[in-house]
C-alpha cells in the first residue's frame, strides 16, 4: 500500500524534529557580524593585519571601518591598551610603544573590512612586528 504524500511529510517532519533535539552542536563556531575574521601576514618591512566582517551589512561594515581607523590612530600614538587585534600582554607591544616614532601604521579599506599595515625601517621594530604576527590572532573579540 503506497504512503500518501501528506502522511509522508508528517513522518519526515517528526523524524527531523526528533533528530534535531538530540543532535550535537556544530563543531564550527559561527561568527556574528560583530566578530571579525583576523588574519596576520608578515613581510620584510613589517606586516599586515587583515580584518573582515563576512556577515556585516553596509552600515555595520562602515562602523567597523571607523573603529579600525581609531585603532590605527591608537597604534600611531603608541597606546596599545585598546588595541584588541594583538594578543594581550605580548612583550613586543612594549617595544612598539617605546619606538612608536619608528613605526608607521596605515589603514586600507577592503571590500569586507580593512587592513592595518605596520611598517618600519628599524630592525628592532620590524622584529617586534614579526613576533606579534607570529602568534595566533585573538579569537573572542567584542567590538
Amino acid at each position: 500500500m503506497p504512503i500518501r504524500p501528506r502522511l509522508l511529510t508528517s513522518i519526515l517532519l517528526a523524524a527531523a524534529t526528533a533528530a534535531s533535539a538530540t543532535a550535537q552542536p556544530p563543531a564550527v563556531a559561527y561568527l556574528t557580524p560583530a566578530e571579525p575574521v583576523i588574519q596576520y601576514s608578515r613581510n620584510e618591512s613589517g606586516g599586515r593585519v587583515s580584518l573582515s566582517f563576512p556577515g556585516a551589512d553596509s552600515t555595520l561594515l562602515e562602523r567597523r571601518r571607523l573603529q579600525l581607523i581609531e585603532l590605527t590612530a591608537a597604534i600611531r600614538r603608541g597606546d596599545f591598551r585598546s588595541v584588541w587585534i594583538f594578543p594581550q600582554g605580548h612583550p613586543a607591544v612594549q617595544v612598539l610603544a617605546d619606538r612608536r616614532e619608528r613605526l608607521r601604521c596605515t589603514f586600507r579599506s577592503t571590500p569586507r573590512g580593512g587592513d592595518l599595515v605596520l611598517l618600519s625601517d628599524d630592525d628592532v621594530v620590524v622584529a617586534a612586528i614579526h613576533q606579534m604576527l607570529a602568534e595566533p590572532p585573538p579569537r573572542a573579540v567584542r567590538l
